[in-house]
């Protein structure tokens, strides 16, 4: 069982401070094959996978705004072969995954990224601003494309890696260290 399905391209999804709660066994928080849509204001948490799973590449354009995702047995938001995304000021917090696995062209600006299993947050291009991304298992930044084409700027990345020996938080293939 899914929380949401989302069967049709435009649609938007107003939580109005609701909690979507999967008790860890329904599948995922929501799950779509469509795109150019908008989910905001409200608690996704508890999932057996993901929080927002969008699958495929005709998930385009969604926008995920002031979102709370946490405790979801998968990631946050995984949306890996998305194009042009946004996710605007949610908290993504507590996961067993990564917190934000973004696809092609996303946005990922003013978002609290921490405690997830694995990396903070996971992209293949586009713009990562000013985000706090604190204590994951991996990395707290990983671009996932070779050569990089994502923009970093004005994030705070501290205490991620904690199974490496150094305090490496971001590495994109062009590598750039954070001591």
């Amino acid at each position: 069982k899914t929380g949401l399905l989302v069967i049709a391209h435009n649609v938007d999804i107003d939580m109005n401070g609701f909690r979507l709660h999967g008790g860890g066994v329904a599948s995922n928080g929501v799950y779509s094959t469509r795109g150019e849509s908008r989910i905001h204001g409200g608690v996704i948490s508890s999932f057996k996978f993901d929080g927002i799973f969008l699958n495929g590449v005709g998930t385009n354009s969604w926008v995920v705004e002031d979102m709370q995702i946490v405790n979801n047995k998968g990631n946050g938001i995984k949306a890996i072969n998305s194009y042009y995304s946004r996710y605007l000021d949610n908290s993504i917090l507590h996961n067993n995954l990564v917190g934000i696995v973004c696809g092609f062209f996303c946005h990922v600006e003013g978002n609290n990224v921490s405690d997830n299993g694995d990396l903070g947050i996971l992209i293949k291009s586009g713009t990562v601003l000013g985000n706090t991304i604190f204590s994951n298992g991996g990395l707290g930044i990983y671009d996932d494309a070779v050569p990089s084409d994502t923009g970093f700027g004005n994030n705070t990345i501290v205490a991620n890696n904690a199974a490496a020996s150094g305090t490496q938080d971001f590495t994109p293939p062009n590598a750039v260290t954070q001591p």
